[in-house]
């Protein structure tokens, strides 16, 4: 009997068929004349595909076809960056890159655009790392910055197959602290790089196993030095008799963050590459550090040798003449605490050269898409409200477990009907996973593994005795039962199109593979095999994973389904790390499920809002040609509950509280960059135009004032303003992200561009305006308009949008309001009171922006404000805000020693309501 090809196979076929007729993005009719061709082949095979089948291979390949990638988003320090690829990319032979690409394709189903996106990606951190030819001495520091789950290693493999292409000689790649991490990411190494079994070259093995890349091209391979049986040892390698100095191809080493290895490594290194003539090593070096803030940041103070890890990454790199330091993770809360400034004897491992984030394809389903305000897949959270002191209590690593909760029962036979219901779709070898992961305590994890092998023990049998009996015999068990009523809680049939009749049919088949086993220290111990996907490749492992941190950084479950996670750590890094839910759901992302608390879930939307702060920290700082050192980052800090990252690693950190309120206030921009003045005056030009050709204006004299302009134009326009690090008072993405958050309440806007004293008419955008001149002060490139006054535009502009009648109002009540809290008559000398802007805008109904063209006074004593700014035009800024009745709270945020630096050295704290002359 000739073998039947599953969906999985199916579409895999059309897809080759794909790449090798069409060129470029396959439009719907090439991907149906593939399918077509597909089933012609088969059939002469004794297998005939039906219409449901070619339209399932139809949607899954459609799904690929629409997934994108963007370009990542960087930071440089220019001072240090010297491009180079470009100059070198016609002579690079790209065999190591070629193979992975094939790979991608091939193996794993990418599709071209997402290949060839992170083909770009790839050189353009490339470009970033010190070039391998220069035989001058360099070392470069920085930091990719990824999504959890969202296929950081696919990024670093590629850019390591493209290092070794270049001609970077030596790689080192740390993973983590586990031992479980090591090794799956060796295999991972060997699969997309090496493209040889790493055990098998270590053990000298003359039969060489091909792997991954190594199908596609066996002329060259690297070199790895450790394997997926062990961590660095020297005995083997001393064993082959390498003389590593002279092997043609690169060496890849795949260590654990362990003081022994790597002091083991230090050694090996100083003997074998070390040139006793030189106190250097002249082989460029690319270290990667894989979860870069777990383990190697220095948590110790500045007047005590560094933890052992972070001094031991330190002197692998000065060994080396030419160095790059690439700091990889997902979480950096960490990395951006360090002190950039720290150069001591060996150099700190802040990311002082650049700073890259990386923007996941479209299909990635992360924290926003789950936790954010506009979340995708919200309906994926069930609450667990019945698992209160059954994992946890005083005993701690003692505690008991008596018995699992109903939720989490509940969450084994959801498992259960998607094995089924993934089966039916076609997809009957793809690996599936549970996540049990309810204690840090490996005696907690014991009991419950325990409890759970013994419950599916239960399940599977009476599943095999129960499922094939009429369904009115077969419901009286407590297991069919219960998987039904599980069945209907969640709306499977409508969501799947699956009747319980099929599923009932399919159960047996589908949930007797499962397995049950145990992610932690013990597991070897307790006799089980350690998680391990390779052995299932033909059939898929299905597999219910119980652990605690061993299930957390860097693990990958494939084909995760259900997570059921109920655990109290505390802080963003470390709970994000435990998202292992977060990932990539192809033909089941309507089915996945994740079982956590209401509090979690609470605490996972606040990290998701810090998170997404933070990468617009970065977009941020791009925009505005920023370098690493200026990164002035303040993390969003939970009041209460949550911690950024563990308190050692923040050492260097600082709180500040803000008042997210602008309620009756006026606010400006009296600092600003002397390095922005240009991009603001450009990027203002463009809103000007904007504004004067698609909206109308209510005053036409040399003092313009538009109206009804939607709160979006004005948003954007605000967010991307460059204002002073320093100003806590006018941050402008603060700002925007307010105007943002009550949009409803502000409505329309108008836009009043201010006309000064200047005698020379200049034209901006197209209308004629007079410059207000102003005195400054420049420190540093800090820019202080009005000086000590830290004032932009007149007080009491705000009053423009009001009428006659409403300004009289506001000054009569502003003036009665003075004269009872002073017990000055409100008629003595009524004139000289400078009424505030505050006072006008209670009575605004409108909220509004003044912008003002500036320009620096040049017969002021501070010559050198002038010798620096000379004639060009600064943009000041003025923001009015009605009374929207809106209540002021609190923000706290942490920040690291640039931001703190920024917005407290020689900070003049000012006043929102403006100034008052004197009686």
């Amino acid at each position: 009997m000739m073998r039947k090809y599953n969906i999985s196979e199916l579409v895999d076929r059309v897809a080759l068929d794909l790449r090798q007729r069409i060129d470029g993005t396959p439009t719907e009719e090439d991907l149906m004349a593939s399918i077509d061709l597909t089933a012609q082949m088969i059939k002469v095979l004794g297998q005939d595909l039906n219409a449901e089948e070619k339209d399932k291979i139809k949607q899954t390949l459609l799904a690929r076809i629409a997934v994108e990638m963007d370009m990542g988003i960087k930071i440089i320090d220019q001072s240090t960056y010297h491009p180079w690829l470009a100059n070198r990319k016609a002579e690079i032979d790209e065999y190591y890159w070629n193979r992975y690409k094939e790979y991608l394709l091939s193996d794993k189903g990418w599709n071209v655009d997402v290949v060839d996106q992170l083909d770009g990606v790839g050189d353009d951190i490339l470009d970033l790392l010190g070039n391998p030819e220069d035989k001058a001495p360099w070392s470069r520091k920085g930091l990719v910055l990824g999504d959890v789950q969202s296929g950081k290693t696919s990024n670093y493999i590629a850019l390591i197959n493209k290092a070794a292409d270049a001609g970077y000689k030596l790689i080192i790649l740390m993973s983590g602290t586990l031992e479980a991490l090591r090794r799956q990411t060796q295999e991972r190494i060997d699969e997309g790089f090496v493209g040889l079994n790493s055990r098998n070259v270590l053990k000298r093995d003359t039969e060489k196993k091909y792997v991954g890349v190594g199908r596609y091209d066996t002329k060259r391979t690297a070199y790895p030095f450790t394997d997926i049986i062990s961590d660095f040892d020297v005995r083997k390698l001393q064993a082959l008799g390498f003389s590593a100095k002279t092997l043609p191809e690169p060496i890849v080493f795949v260590i654990k963050k362990n003081t022994t290895v790597l002091k083991n490594l230090l050694s090996w290194i100083n003997t074998s590459l070390k040139d006793t003539k030189s106190e250097k090593i002249d082989l460029p070096l690319l270290l990667i550090d894989d979860e870069a803030d777990n383990a190697s940041v220095n948590t110790k103070k500045p007047e005590h040798d560094p933890t052992a890890v972070n001094l031991g990454i330190r002197k692998i790199l000065k060994l080396f003449n030419r160095n790059t330091y690439l700091a990889v993770t997902a979480t950096p809360f960490a990395n951006i605490f360090i002190d950039p400034s720290d150069e001591g004897e060996i150099a700190d491992l802040f990311p002082s050269d650049f700073i890259y984030s990386l923007s996941p394809p479209s299909h990635y389903i992360g924290s926003n898409a789950i936790f954010g305000d506009d979340a995708k897949h919200e309906n994926s959270i069930v609450e667990i409200d019945d698992a209160d002191g059954v994992f946890a209590s005083s005993d701690k690593s003692a505690h008991y477990v008596t018995g699992l909760p109903v939720s989490l029962i509940c969450a084994i036979n959801y498992f259960i009907l998607c094995n089924v219901i993934r089966d039916i779709n076609g997809s009957k070898t793809d690996h599936r996973s549970m996540l049990v992961n309810v204690s840090q305590y490996t005696f907690v994890q014991e009991q419950t593994f325990d409890l759970i092998d013994g419950y599916v023990d239960k399940a599977q049998k009476d599943i095999k005795h129960y499922s094939k009996l009429p369904f009115s015999d077969a419901v009286k068990n407590i297991t069919i039962s219960t998987l039904l009523d599980v069945w209907n809680e969640h709306d499977l049939e409508n969501i799947s199109g699956i009747s319980f009749n099929e599923i009932m049919a399919n159960l047996t088949d589908s949930a007797m593979p499962i397995k049950v086993t145990m992610v932690n220290t013990r597991t070897k111990a307790k006799g089980l095999e350690r998680l391990d996907y390779e052995p299932y490749k033909e059939n898929g492992y299905r597999v219910i994973a119980v652990g605690g941190n061993s299930l957390s950084r860097g693990i990958t479950l494939e084909g995760l389904c259900v997570s059921y996670f109920y655990r109290n750590s505390k802080m963003y890094d470390t709970l994000l790390q435990m998202g292992r839910w977060f990932g990539y759901r192809p033909g089941y992302e309507k089915i996945f499920r994740i079982w956590m608390s209401r509090t979690t879930v609470e605490w996972y939307e606040f990290i998701t809002k810090a998170c997404n702060e933070l990468r617009s920290e970065i977009a941020y700082m791009n925009k505005l040609g920023q370098k690493p050192s200026d990164f002035g980052l303040k993390v969003r800090d939970h009041p209460d509950t949550l911690m950024i990252t563990a308190g050692n690693k923040m050492r260097l950190s600082k709180p500040l509280v803000r008042q997210a309120s602008f309620n009756r206030r006026l606010i400006e921009t009296p600092w600003l960059t002397v390095k922005t003045m240009e991009y603001n005056y450009k990027h203002t030009e463009e809103f000007i135009l904007n504004i004067t050709q698609n909206y109308p204006i209510v005053r036409e004299k040399s003092n313009r004032l538009y109206s009804k302009i939607p709160c979006s134009v004005i948003k954007d326009y605000i967010s991307n303003f460059a204002s002073h690090p320093g100003h806590l008072v006018f941050n402008a993405r603060e700002v925007g992200a307010y105007i943002e958050k009550n949009k409803d309440a502000l409505g329309d806007w108008c836009v009043y561009i201010a006309s000064g004293t200047e005698p020379v008419e200049t034209e901006i955008a197209g209308i004629t305006i007079n410059r207000s001149i102003r005195g400054m002060d420049i420190d540093h490139d800090c820019i202080r308009i009005g000086k000590n006054k830290s004032r932009v535009g007149s007080v009491g502009t705000s009053k423009i949008t009001l009428t006659k009648k409403l300004q009289e109002q506001a000054e009569d009540d502003y003036i009665l309001e003075r004269s009872k809290k002073t017990k000055v008559s409100k008629t003595k000398n009524p004139d000289k009171i400078t009424v505030p802007d505050y006072a006008y805008l209670r009575y605004a109904k409108t909220p509004l922006l003044i912008i003002y063209f500036i320009a620096c006074n040049k017969d002021d004593k501070n010559e050198q404000a002038y010798n620096i700014v000379g004639d060009k035009t600064i943009v000041g800024l003025g923001i009015g805000f009605p009374n929207i009745g809106e209540r002021e709270e609190p923000v706290y945020y942490q920040m690291n020693m640039v931001e703190y630096l920024n917005s407290f050295t020689e900070y003049v704290d000012l006043d929102f309501e403006g100034d008052e002359d004197e009686d």
